[in-house]
């Protein structure tokens, strides 16, 4: 009994030590501030905190990260853009086209070219990267010309610098081209027999 008795003091006697230490933390001024080595109190940033990220003595919560996504400001030393997003679904843009067409980059990053009839549609100076494909919907040629300093591979074969390619007379061929090099585009697929057209 006495044993049980002892065993029960000691640990009370922890049990006060313990909590005599909170209380003279408490009394020696407070709960220590917290850092990244130490455990302790600190307090939540506001959104405006956050949005300028500057206050090393805050933490953020979850509710702050919206503000901070609506005004990201600089990153390193460049600020990003505002982005635009038209679609998120990775669809392939259409372009119709019923007369000879000059194709921009922007209009070569996926898009497909629907040919109403036998016209020409040249496309930009290379961008390596770039890709669009060239379909005829009428039963008439259609053409794909490179840019004068450009030349395009087909079947394996570079064409000069310049030249075009050339569909047959059915509806539903098309060519697949990708910029693959600052000298020109290459035909990656096509549906029909498509030939240097000169």
């Amino acid at each position: 009994m006495k044993k049980l008795i002892f065993l029960l003091c000691l640990i009370f006697a922890v049990s006060v030590s313990s909590v005599s230490a909170e209380i003279i933390i408490l009394r020696e001024g407070g709960i220590p501030d917290a850092s990244e080595t130490q455990a302790g109190k600190t307090e939540l940033a506001t959104d405006a905190e956050t949005v300028t990220g500057t206050a090393t003595d805050k933490v953020t919560t979850p509710a702050n990260i919206t503000a901070k996504m609506s005004a990201p400001g600089p990153i390193g030393d460049v600020t990003p853009d505002t982005g635009t997003f038209t679609d998120l679904l990775g669809l392939n843009p259409i372009i119709s086209v019923a007369a000879n067409t000059v194709l921009t980059a922007a209009q070569c990053k996926g898009q497909v070219v629907l040919v109403s009839d036998s016209y020409t549609v040249t496309l930009p100076p290379v961008v390596v990267g770039a890709s669009v494909t060239v379909r005829g919907i009428q039963a008439t040629p259609i053409y794909v010309d490179a840019n004068a300093s450009d030349r395009i591979v087909l079947n394996g074969i570079a064409l000069d610098d310049g030249d075009k390619i050339t569909s047959p007379s059915v509806s539903g061929c098309q060519a697949t081209l990708i910029g693959d090099s600052a000298i020109g585009w290459t035909v990656l697929g096509m549906i029909g027999g498509w030939v240097d057209g000169g």
